[in-house]
């Protein structure tokens, strides 16, 4: 999610201070890692930091984002393709199985067990993926590539 009102510089400051958290999240997930931890692995100062993100939940939210984004695109693209829909159940599982890689165990366990804060988006964000997984099954099931008696 670009902000058109930073500067280039502050573009690529707040890049940065996403791709050290990334890496950092990826190794000790989020709940056990700190601002002032995230901001070591940054080089930037707390100030810094807080001008770009007003805590580290937001932080993560905002890596989600992003990433949800890009699989929506992918998933979107998947089912309107004409690939078989064995191709297509055997990537989805493939994707899914990458982005547990992608994130690392840390994060994922985190994100799982996740409580208040990001409990309610992540509710928020598989509302949308499941709309779309049901539009799809039910676009399969027309078809007749998947039986119409499942529900």
């Amino acid at each position: 999610m670009p902000d058109s009102s930073l500067s280039s510089t502050q573009t690529a400051k707040r890049s940065h201070i996403k791709s050290t958290s990334f890496e950092t999240f990826q190794k000790y997930g989020f709940k056990r890692v700190t601002v002032e931890e995230l901001c070591d692995s940054a080089s930037v100062s707390k100030a810094t930091f807080y001008k770009y993100f007003p805590n580290k939940i937001e932080l993560v939210k905002h890596l989600l984002i992003e990433n949800y984004e890009v699989g929506y695109e992918w998933f979107r693209e998947l089912i309107e393709s004409n690939r078989p829909l064995t191709d297509k159940v055997e990537e989805m599982i493939d994707y899914k199985l990458k982005q547990v890689e992608y994130w690392g165990d840390a994060f994922v366990t985190d994100l799982l067990d996740s409580e208040a804060d990001l409990g309610e988006f992540i509710q928020s964000t598989l509302k949308r993926f499941m709309a779309m997984f049901i539009e799809f099954f039910r676009k399969e099931q027309a078809c007749g590539n998947i039986r119409s008696d499942l529900r």
